[in-house]
């Protein structure tokens, strides 16, 4: 595996090209009509200096980049007919007749329908189109791929949560080719009459899945280790659902997870023992060796397995690109080049991105192909520099095979930091064992038992128990290693800058390993010192910020703030959340994600208003991946499982517990600013429920910075309301810059007495975009206008960010990038 000598491959530029073509086609939203007219004179004169055998790289790169961007346009920005199915949005339950596509549905997981026909009355249907996702809750049925299917519900557009830097779920579903969402019960689904006869793809397709099923169900009743089981079940169905929580951590932490997901690791084991099976049978027949036959019929042979393998695994779109990569080295074996393994990795990646161009923002994608690249170049500099002939000692296969794994490493580790935001030190000593052992010992033991499945009961059960008793003790192997404190880290999120800079240092190393040193030089010195200033600046705004910065979080119907002291210190009030995190988890897809975005691994407090669900079960995972110095709380505790879960994170991580004094209580922070806690929550009563009021009894906060504050008053009502407004002592004091509008706009608080004593200039209002609580209520909206308060709301406008240096202030939202002037 090497590079030309003297020159680049030829595909290799075309395809960075298509991938800076697909890059600016996201950017520009009204370029569609520029690019298709440029494409087609290009085509054209690409043509002709084709026919006349002229050189033509930079009308082929040309091209290359105009069809990138064309191709991601029409997904960025589709034009959608009229009788598409997202023009039923948002109005009331429709009835959606669709064939279903999803190849391998499961059990409570949602599947795709290729809709045909929608409309109000199930009678009255008319055309429609598009594609639709459909979530079934309590289906008394599971339906299969080719399916047509009757559904009633509400459709609705995918909507992001709107946070800086957040996830673009909108786009995600957008390239996929979906726009639209239906939720619906048991009852309003059911199967239309099933046809006769299904093409003889569908029928493949139905077989395999229930092949899967079968296997899948044969897997649990032999394999008694659940961990085990669930281990084969991924490797050889592609099913991840039964790998637990702790599971799926032990392999992340320990730096193994890329075994979990069937992906190039996975096939090109397959396709190399396939090869080699098939290399060594050829090889049998004399008229093959004497044409040079056995390795080319035995490429072209193992395309068939490995094609049967991504199938039965569930033929993920990582799998797919997985197969087409693995492919495109199988067919250069055929034609014997298999020297230019550069050029047929830019071929693989030209075809991906061709046939889904949004491929190239996939995490999967991006980690194949930049390991397989930092494999490439870094196996060419160790032969360059004379490393032994890689086929002679059985040593010498050893180091490869940890340079190979090291090269992998170094390559992803930042791709790795950037998405997941983990760091494993003890990636390259589990993969030696890891790979070993599940790659070809579980692997092929299960995919031997799947073979033998229909053919022998008793050499089926053989192969799980045996690739069972191999994967136990790799797993206990693994969570030992996570015990190391050493072992992992969380960390914060590397911003594009610090990527790229990354890849730079990393390029001219090689070129001074390459003999170009002064270039290498050259590149290495201007990487460092910018990495050095942007990392000073990055190190002044976390730790040495001048001003106070407070971002109210948009977490659906839920409260969470982020208080970025002056000085330093950070402090999460609340942490969002649903009755049950099975649901969704903002801790750890909205709350977490942000904190790592700002820098923040290490919080000095969180602030625990009162214990109810929507604020209090995000921070279960906050607590699980933070180091926290303080919690801040009342006295209230509860039997519930979110809890009592929360509160045993708490002590076993030996964070403080600060109780809040009832009678009120000041802690000062760096440079003039304050947390200042309101007295008047007690243990009391509600004699209307028998129960605490636990709203009632939230700690009302302020957050101050000479002359600005913003007070945080939890969910309280009209009671706590009237409480605080009447303290003899406090009640001047309730007087704030911005209000968080109490109990998320409920039409029990916010009541006139409060708001003329706080007298806020902006009120921020924490609710779930069409919430069942229809929150905030019009009369409290009316009471902020008839005050002429203005009024944000994070269903709306997003997070919405409020910095201040003391005399000045300013608010910035997320979702609009609308930004206020700034009052003094």
């Amino acid at each position: 595996m090497t590079f030309k000598e003297n020159n680049v491959p030829p595909l290799v530029p075309l395809c960075c090209l298509l991938c800076l073509g697909i890059v600016s086609g996201t950017i520009l939203k009204e370029g569609a009509f520029v690019y298709f007219y440029l494409l087609i004179p290009v085509a054209i004169w690409l043509f002709f200096k084709t026919v006349k055998k002229k050189p033509a790289r930079w009308s082929k790169g040309f091209f290359f980049f105009l069809l990138g961007a064309l191709l991601i346009h029409r997904i960025e920005y589709p034009s959608v007919p009229l009788h598409h199915i997202s023009s039923h949005q948002n109005q009331g339950k429709v009835w959606v007749v669709g064939k279903v596509v999803s190849l391998f549905p499961e059990k409570r997981k949602s599947i795709v329908v290729t809709v045909t026909a929608a409309g109000k009355s199930a009678t009255a249907l008319l055309k429609s189109t598009g594609r639709l996702k459909v979530t079934v809750r309590d289906s008394a049925f599971l339906p299969a791929y080719g399916d047509m299917v009757r559904v009633k519900g509400r459709i609705r557009p995918f909507r992001n949560f709107a946070n800086p830097g957040g996830f673009d779920y909108v786009r995600f579903m957008k390239r996929k080719g979906i726009m639209a969402s239906l939720y619906c019960r048991g009852p309003d689904f059911s199967l239309e009459k099933n046809r006769e006869t299904y093409p003889w793809t569908t029928r493949f397709i139905r077989g395999i899945a229930r092949v899967r099923n079968d296997f899948s169900l044969h897997i649990q009743s032999t394999v008694k280790d659940q961990d085990s089981a669930a281990l084969l079940n991924a490797l050889v169905l592609g099913k991840r659902k039964m790998l637990t929580t702790d599971l799926q951590n032990t392999f992340s932490r320990s730096g193994a997870s890329h075994v979990l997901a069937v992906s190039g690791l996975h096939l090109s084991i397959v396709a190399g023992l396939f090869f080699f099976l098939f290399q060594k049978f050829f090889s049998l027949f004399t008229p093959f060796l004497l044409r040079g036959l056995a390795r080319k019929t035995a490429a072209l042979m193992t395309l068939l397995p490995l094609s049967g393998y991504a199938l039965i695994s569930g033929f993920s779109p990582a799998t797919q690109r997985a197969l087409l990569m693995v492919s495109v080295v199988m067919f250069s074996f055929a034609m014997e080049r298999e020297n230019s393994v550069l050029n047929s990795l830019a071929a693989a990646g030209i075809a991906i991105l061709l046939a889904r161009p949004g491929a190239l923002f996939s995490i999967s994608f991006q980690l194949s192909f930049v390991a397989v690249f930092f494999i490439i170049a870094g196996l060419d500099l160790a032969r360059r520099h004379g490393f032994p002939s890689f086929a002679q000692l059985v040593f010498n296969k050893i180091v490869l095979f940890f340079l190979v794994s090291l090269l992998a490493i170094t390559g992803t580790q930042p791709l790795v930091m950037h998405y997941f935001n983990m760091a494993s030190f003890m990636g390259i000593f589990t993969n030696g064992v890891t790979i070993p052992v599940v790659g070809f010992g579980v692997l092929p033991l299960g995919l031997l038992s799947l073979l033998l499945f229909p053919v022998s009961d008793f050499f089926c059960n053989g192969c799980l128990v045996m690739a069972g008793a191999m994967a136990t003790p790799c797993i206990a192997f693994l969570s030992r290693v996570c015990e190391f404190p050493w072992a992992w880290s969380r960390t914060v999120t590397p911003d594009m800058v610090y990527l790229g800079a990354w890849y730079l240092a990393m390029g001219a190393i090689y070129l001074m390993l390459r003999g170009w040193k002064k270039w290498g030089m050259l590149v290495g010195i201007t990487v460092f010192c910018f990495v050095l200033a942007k990392a000073g600046l990055d190190i002044r705004n976390r730790f040495f910020n001048p001003s106070l910065k407070i971002t109210v979080l948009d977490v659906g119907q839920g409260n969470s703030a982020l208080v970025h002291m002056p000085g330093g210190r950070c402090f999460l009030v609340d942490g969002g959340g649903f009755s049950s995190n099975a649901v969704f988890d903002p801790g750890r897809y909205l709350v977490a994600p942000y904190l790592w975005r700002q820098h923040i691994l290490t919080l000095d407090g969180v602030v625990l208003t009162h214990p109810e669900a929507d604020h209090m079960n995000g921070l279960l995972y906050i607590f699980e991946n933070f180091r926290v110095k303080v919690v801040y709380k009342n006295k209230d505790s509860r039997q519930t499982k979110g809890y009592q879960r929360l509160m045993a994170l708490v002590r076993s991580r030996n964070v403080t517990i600060h109780r809040v004094d009832p009678r009120g209580e000041m802690i000062p922070m760096d440079k003039g600013g304050s947390l200042e806690f309101f007295p008047g929550f007690s243990g009391k009563t509600d004699g209307r429920k028998k129960q605490k009021n636990y709203n009632d009894n939230s700690l009302v906060m302020r957050v101050e910075f000479r002359d600005f504050s913003m007070l945080f008053p939890g969910d309280i009502m009209t009671r706590r309301e009237v409480d605080v407004s009447a303290l003899p002592t406090w009640a001047e004091d309730l007087r704030s810059t911005v209000l968080l509008v109490p109990h998320h706009g409920s039409s029990t608080s916010s009541t006139p007495t409060f708001l003329d004593r706080v007298k806020p200039q902006m009120a921020i209002v924490s609710c779930g975009w069409r919430n069942r609580f229809r929150f905030p209520h019009a009369r409290v909206v009316q009471r902020y206008r008839k005050r002429k308060i203005p009024l944000l709301r994070t269903d709306r406008d997003g997070a919405v960010c409020i910095v201040s240096h003391g005399t000045t202030w300013h608010i910035q939202t997320t979702r609009e990038k609308s930004k206020f002037p700034q009052i003094k």
